[in-house]
């Protein structure tokens, strides 16, 4: 595996990641009331902890996608 296809792969997929975090955000903040419903009936969960536990995967996801995705990206992209 060269450099470049290294670079490639982790542009991709930070670029994928990023998009999938932004579908899933427009999601919640369109069809709050539907996935709240769901996830409480599934999970048992009280709907007064469900935004913070949306907060929370939001927050950790982000942090997933710059630390896997976007910091190796910009090293390789700065290597080469």
């Amino acid at each position: 595996m060269t450099l470049e296809l290294l670079t490639k792969f982790f542009a991709w997929f930070t670029l994928i990641n990023y998009a999938l975090l932004l579908v899933s955000w427009l999601a919640m903040l369109v069809m709050r009331d539907f996935v709240v419903s769901i996830h409480n009936a599934t999970m048992r969960v009280p709907e007064i902890e469900l935004p913070r536990l949306y907060f929370q995967f939001f927050a950790f996801y982000k942090v997933l996608i710059l630390t896997f995705g976007l910091v190796p990206y910009l090293v390789l992209r700065f290597v080469l």
